[in-house]
């Protein structure tokens, strides 16, 4: 399963919560003004705003570890981790150095520096071993370092520990679905969303992704549906991304493109992939112009990929500008000469430019290009289409019989068919 991030939620969601622990009047104000502007994605501003807290009262270690996770949303480790240690400086409070440690370990997790975060969550155990979450961290980092059993054993420290930990359940349930354990990851965000807080987004939002790749596209809609309501926006573009996709194989492709072309104007996180899907969209809508427009786009991003070209191509015959598919076309076949959909494409750009002898070879060469196992009813309609012309009829209904063998759309099979192969 394609790992998502998941950093930005959860430490914004952390700084919400340390509202409850700033009392200083003279300052609650300012810490209440950087947690929104940390949800808008703002995070100068929410740094300038600490700072300023800070400066009404300096060492004070709500707003140092405030600091230190603003540094962390800004990716500023180095900075992040310097709040930390005068957390650990300056604090006698035991549950104040556990949870520096464990900040300062989570961040050495982002780094994919697995050692000097267990390192770190074996600090915040001795000071706090009644914190569940501490567990499921140090969980998360052997699950990373390929040692399975013993995540799962931490993991199910954590929730035995405490049931009703709701980031223990996501973070399980993200290993299981990296271990492609559908149903115990199911299972793990089904139970997110009952002991979740009132901002149960994260986890509609984890096991809707985990229905996208089940290729349950509706309860993945469903479940990203649910999640946006209360979704930062830090994390939208991924939501609107999966979404569209899932909107897309449902063919609901006006929505599809509404999120995919939303996410293109945010950022470029999946900028290819929203790209194709958009062209894709379009050319299904029958709004060729459009598809045209988006597959010159997604070549631009992704020029090696001979699919781009292809599709260009075809959107290009619907558009009656057969030099333009020719060209598309070409360059496909230049970038991957076993493409048998390009020639199949080639193919079908001679029987509209009425070159039948052209489109029967071409035709004949795409099929000769499938893989045992693999074959495709299309090119053998087509070249059906070209040996009718040809007055090949007998061949042309031997081609029918086989595009209907390999899948091909039984009802135009069976047009051509009944006009030419029924007595």
């Amino acid at each position: 399963m394609v790992a998502h991030n998941i950093k930005r939620f959860l430490l914004i969601a952390f700084l919400c919560q340390g509202i409850l622990f700033v009392q200083a009047q003279e300052y609650l104000d300012l810490y209440r003004d950087a947690v929104e502007a940390a949800e808008k994605g703002q995070y100068e501003e929410a740094q300038i705003w600490l700072q300023q807290a800070l400066e009404l009262k300096p060492k004070d270690i709500d707003i140092l570890m405030a600091l230190g996770t603003v540094m962390m949303l800004k990716d500023k480790d180095f900075t992040a981790r310097k709040y930390f240690n005068q957390i650990i400086k300056f604090s006698k409070d035991t549950l104040e150095l556990s949870n520096a440690y464990l900040k300062r370990g989570r961040l050495y997790f982002y780094r994919n520096d697995f050692r000097e975060s267990l390192s770190d969550l074996n600090k915040a155990l001795k000071h706090n071993s009644g914190n569940a979450l501490i567990y499921a961290y140090m969980a998360d980092n052997y699950f990373y370092m390929m040692k399975t059993p013993k995540a799962i054993e931490y993991f199910d420290k954590a929730i035995n520990m405490d049931p009703t930990c709701y980031e223990c359940y996501i973070l399980r349930g993200k290993m299981h679905a990296g271990l492609n354990q559908y149903e115990a990851a199911e299972k793990d965000f089904n139970q997110a969303v009952v002991v979740g807080p009132l901002n149960r987004s994260l986890a509609y939002f984890e096991r809707g992704i985990l229905y996208y790749y089940q290729e349950k596209y509706r309860h993945a809609i469903r479940d990203l549906n649910a999640a946006e309501e209360f979704m930062f926006k830090e994390n939208l573009g991924e939501l609107l991304s999966f979404r569209g996709e899932a909107y897309y194989f449902v063919k609901e492709y006006e929505l599809a493109i509404k999120d995919m072309e939303t996410v293109l104007k945010k950022d470029t996180l999946h900028q290819k992939e929203n790209l194709y899907r958009i062209a894709l969209s379009y050319m299904e809508l029958g709004q060729y112009d459009a598809a045209s427009d988006y597959f010159m786009k997604y070549i631009r991003v992704a020029p090696n990929d001979p699919n781009g070209y292809n599709y260009l191509g075809m959107t290009e015959i619907y558009r009656n500008n057969f030099v333009g598919a020719e060209k598309a076309f070409f360059k496909s076949r230049e970038i991957n000469k076993f493409h048998f959909m390009v020639y199949n494409n080639i193919g079908i750009l001679r029987l509209r430019q009425k070159d039948f002898i052209a489109a029967e070879e071409v035709l004949t060469h795409s099929i000769s290009l499938l893989q045992e196992g693999l074959e495709d009813g299309e090119p053998f309609f087509y070249r059906s289409i070209a040996r009718i012309k040809l007055e090949q009829k007998e061949l042309a209904c031997q081609d029918l019989a086989s595009a209907r063998d390999f899948g091909f759309d039984e009802q135009l099979i069976m047009e051509v068919w009944n006009n030419e192969c029924v007595d």
